[in-house]
């Protein structure tokens, strides 16, 4: 969808932002809190570098275990680095969270805002065939998980397209950005639009 490109945006403009996916990417490695907790529950996932996602994959397929005991598992330890970055970030004005299950986890109930970064169907298949290791099956199940975002537009407060060139949506995020600040001063100031 551009998502990526759209959080680099942010972090130009020095906005801290926290990437679920690399968080648990990092809880994953060995010895992290998620790579503990699930070699607890399932020994074979033991491995000298991180859970093998792949490995944690075809359990899923073969009924060994399923997305929601993972998620059981995984989602407590995530909202537990959430909050520390939050904790260490807590006097800046603006914090950006990347969340790829955003309404599913309902986490649209504690943001302030959301923003959906969206592109035509088109592009979208276009960019995940650059992908490394994707096949149709997975395309497909990509796609359809990320237009259920596009259902969900009326709870978006920001919407960017990123079918838009570089520069263009670069200065979409720019005016996100400035539209946040002027709010947040405006509380600040007393006069709350």
């Amino acid at each position: 969808m551009g998502k990526t490109t759209v959080s680099s945006y942010f972090v130009e403009e020095n906005i801290p932002l926290w990437d679920a996916d690399k968080n648990v990417h990092r809880i994953y490695e060995k010895d992290g809190l998620g790579y503990n907790a699930l070699i607890e529950k399932f020994p074979s996932l033991i491995n000298d570098v991180a859970i093998d996602r792949d490995q944690l994959s075809q359990m899923i397929q073969k009924k060994e275990t399923t997305l929601d005991v993972i998620e059981s598992i995984i989602h407590p330890l995530l909202s537990l680095e959430r909050k520390k970055f939050i904790a260490r970030h807590y006097q800046q004005p603006i914090l950006v969270f990347d969340l790829p299950l955003l309404f599913e986890t309902k986490a649209d109930l504690w943001l302030d805002a959301v923003l959906l970064v969206t592109c035509s169907r088109e592009t979208q298949k276009k960019r995940l065939l650059n992908r490394r290791n994707l096949n149709g099956e997975k395309i497909k199940m990509l796609i359809s998980r990320q237009n259920r975002y596009a259902s969900r537009r009326d709870k978006c407060h920001f919407i960017i397209n990123s079918d838009k060139v570089l520069d263009d949506m670069k200065k979409d995020v720019l005016s996100v950005i400035k539209k946040i600040k002027d709010k947040s001063n405006d509380k600040r100031s007393g006069s709350g639009h």
